[in-house]
C-alpha cells in the first residue's frame, strides 16, 4: 500500500496547502472578524450541547408515546447520523469550498430539529435524530477546517482550544439543560427552539465568514473536477459501516427482548453484521482509495490500540452516564430536572478534568502515566456505584460521578496529546479523524449494550416477582414502556419495582467498569512519545 497517497478526511481543496513552504508562514485569509468567530464557536456548542441534551430527557419523549424501551435511540440515532456524515464533510469541503458545506449542515440541523420537535411517534424524532447528527457532524468538524483559512499560524491553536472548550461547555451544559426544558416549556420546544437558533447561525456565517482558498486552476483536469474527487469517496465504506453498526444495534434491540434469539429476523441482523463488518475491511484494505479507516494506519505506532482505548472509555461513560436521569426517575420520582441536576457533577467533571489534565502535562510533558492513574481512579469510582447504589444513591453518593467525570476528561486530553505525539506526521490528520470516529463507536455500543442488558434483566426479574399477578404481561409492558409508570402503583408494588430495578441497575456499572478497567493494559502497552 502506497502510504505517502492516503490523504485526510478533511483536507484543503484540490490537495493544496494553504501554507508558504519556503518561510513557513500561513496564507491565512483576511477578513474574518470576532463575529465570525463567535458564530462559528457558538455553532460547535450548539452541536455539542445537542449531542447530550437527550441523555436526560429521552425517558420522557419515549414515555410519552409508551415505547421506553426504544427511547436510547433517540441518543443513537445522533451518533449513527453523526458517523456517517463525518467523513462526506471532508469531500464536500474539497469540491464545493468551506462555506457551502456549513450551511448545509446549519440547515441539516434545522430541520433534524423541526422533525424532532413535530414528531407524532417516536421513530419520527429518532429519525430527527439522526438528521441533526448528520447537520452537528458538519458544524463541529469544519470549524477546525475554516479556522485554519482565517486564522495565522500562531492563532490556530489557540482557536482550536476555543473549539475544544465550547464542544466540551456544550456537552456539559445539555443534559442539566434538557432536563430543565422538559420541566418547563416541553421536550418539543427544547428541539424546537433550537432551530431559529441554528437558522441565525447560517444567516450570520453567510455573510461574516469568509467563502475558503481559492481553487489551483494548475492541477490536471481530471482531478480538479467534481465527479473525479466525487470518485474517491468511500462510499462503500461508510454503507457497509452504518449497516454493520445498525444491524449490531437492532440485532441487541430485538434478540431475546421482542423476538427470540432463534428468529429469522434476529439471525439476519447477526449475519448482516458479520457479512458487512468483513466487507467493510476488505473494502478499506483492497478498494477504497482514501479509505474511511487506513488498516495499515492502525499498525502505525499504537494508533489503533489509542483508537481502541476511545471505544472502550467511551463504551463504559456512556453506559451509565445514559441510564442516570431514568435511575433517579425510577428510584426517587424526581422531576426532569432534579434528575438532570444529578448529571452536573460529571458534566462538571469533565471540564475540570480537561482542564487538569492540560495543566500537568504543560507542566511535566508525560501524559502516559497520567492516563493510566485516571483509568484506574475511573475504576474505583464504578467499583464505589456498583457497591453503594444498590438500594439507591443519596446526595452524598451521587458525586461517585463526579471522579467519573473528571478522569475522563483527563484521560481524553491526554490520550489526544498522545495520539498527536506518535501519529505519523503525513497521516495525522486522518489518526486524529479514525479518533474520533472511534469515539462515536464507543457511544453508540455503550448506550446500546446498556440500555439491552438492563431492560433483559429488568424484564426477567419483574416477571419472577410478580407470579401469579392479574394481568401480569400488561403490567410489566406498562413498566418498561414507561418511566413514570410505578409512581402510579400501589405502595407495596412500588416498592417491588424500585427494589428489582435498582439490582438490574448494578449491571450497567459493572459493565461500565469492565470495559474501563480493559482500557488500562492497553494504555501500559503503549510506548510514551516524548514531547519535547
Amino acid at each position: 500500500m502506497d502510504q505517502p497517497e492516503r490523504r485526510p478526511l478533511i483536507q484543503k481543496p484540490g490537495g493544496e496547502e494553504v501554507e508558504d513552504r519556503e518561510n513557513g508562514s500561513r496564507r491565512g485569509l483576511h477578513g474574518a472578524s470576532p463575529l465570525s468567530i463567535a458564530v462559528a464557536l457558538f455553532g460547535v456548542f450548539l452541536a455539542g450541547g445537542d449531542e447530550s441534551l437527550v441523555i436526560s430527557m429521552y425517558g420522557e419523549v419515549a414515555s410519552e408515546f409508551q415505547n421506553l424501551t426504544d427511547g436510547p435511540w433517540l441518543m443513537t440515532g445522533y451518533t449513527l447520523g453523526y458517523c456517517v456524515a463525518l467523513p462526506l464533510y471532508g469531500r464536500l469541503s474539497d469540491i464545493y469550498g468551506r462555506k457551502r458545506p456549513l450551511l448545509a449542515a446549519y440547515c441539516l440541523y434545522c430541520i433534524g430539529c423541526l422533525t424532532s420537535g413535530t414528531a407524532v411517534g417516536l421513530w419520527q424524532a429518532i429519525a430527527g435524530r439522526v438528521v441533526n447528527g448528520i447537520g452537528g457532524a458538519g458544524m463541529v468538524a469544519l470549524i477546525s477546517v475554516i479556522i485554519t483559512d482565517i486564522a495565522t499560524l500562531e492563532q490556530v491553536a489557540v482557536l482550536r482550544s476555543y473549539v475544544n472548550v465550547a464542544a466540551v461547555a456544550g456537552r456539559s451544559a445539555g443534559p442539566p439543560l434538557g432536563g430543565f426544558l422538559a420541566d418547563t416549556i416541553g421536550w418539543r420546544w427544547a428541539f424546537l427552539a433550537q432551530a431559529p437558533i441554528a437558522l441565525l447561525c447560517l444567516v450570520l456565517a453567510k455573510y461574516t465568514l469568509p467563502s475558503g482558498p481559492a481553487q489551483s486552476h494548475n492541477e490536471h483536469s481530471c482531478r480538479s473536477s467534481k465527479r473525479a474527487k466525487w470518485k474517491d469517496v468511500d462510499f462503500l465504506g461508510v454503507i457497509t459501516f452504518v449497516i454493520s453498526m445498525v444491524s449490531f444495534l437492532l440485532f441487541l434491540d430485538l434478540g431475546g427482548q421482542k423476538l427470540p434469539w432463534s428468529h429469522p429476523v434476529v439471525i439476519a441482523l447477526i449475519a448482516a453484521c458479520s457479512v458487512c463488518s468483513l466487507a467493510f475491511v476488505l473494502i478499506e484494505k483492497f478498494w477504497a482509495v482514501k479509505p474511511l479507516i487506513p488498516l495499515w494506519l492502525i499498525r502505525e505506532n499504537g494508533v489503533g490500540i489509542s483508537c481502541l482505548v476511545q471505544i472502550l472509555v467511551f463504551w463504559g461513560r456512556l453506559a451509565t452516564l445514559s441510564h442516570l436521569a431514568t435511575f433517579y426517575i425510577r428510584t426517587m420520582d424526581a422531576t426532569n430536572t432534579v434528575a438532570a441536576a444529578f448529571i452536573v457533577p460529571s458534566s462538571v467533571g469533565n471540564a475540570v478534568g480537561a482542564l487538569l489534565s492540560g495543566a500537568v502535562i504543560s507542566r511535566t510533558f508525560r501524559y502516559k502515566t497520567l492516563s493510566a492513574i485516571t483509568i484506574i481512579v475511573a475504576c474505583i469510582s464504578y467499583t464505589l456505584v456498583v457497591l453503594r447504589w444498590r438500594h439507591g444513591a443519596n446526595i452524598f453518593e451521587s458525586f461517585y460521578i463526579f471522579p467519573v467525570g473528571v478522569t475522563f476528561g483527563m484521560v481524553l486530553s491526554a490520550q489526544f496529546v498522545g495520539l498527536s505525539a506518535s501519529a505519523p506526521t503525513a497521516q495525522k490528520a486522518i489518526a486524529i479523524s479514525m479518533y474520533y470516529l472511534s469515539q462515536q463507536v464507543g457511544t453508540v455500543i455503550g448506550i446500546g449494550s446498556a440500555a439491552t442488558l438492563l431492560r433483559a434483566d429488568f424484564r426477567s426479574r419483574l416477571f419472577e416477582r410478580l407470579v401469579g399477578f392479574p394481568e401480569r404481561d400488561q403490567l410489566i409492558q406498562g413498566i418498561l414502556d414507561d418511566a413514570r409508570f410505578a409512581a402510579t402503583l400501589p405502595a407495596k408494588l412500588k416498592s417491588v419495582v424500585r427494589t428489582e430495578y435498582l439490582q438490574s441497575f448494578q449491571l450497567v456499572p459493572i459493565m461500565s467498569l469492565v470495559t474501563t478497567a480493559l482500557a488500562l493494559p492497553l494504555i501500559l502497552w503503549l510506548r510514551e512519545h516524548p514531547l519535547r
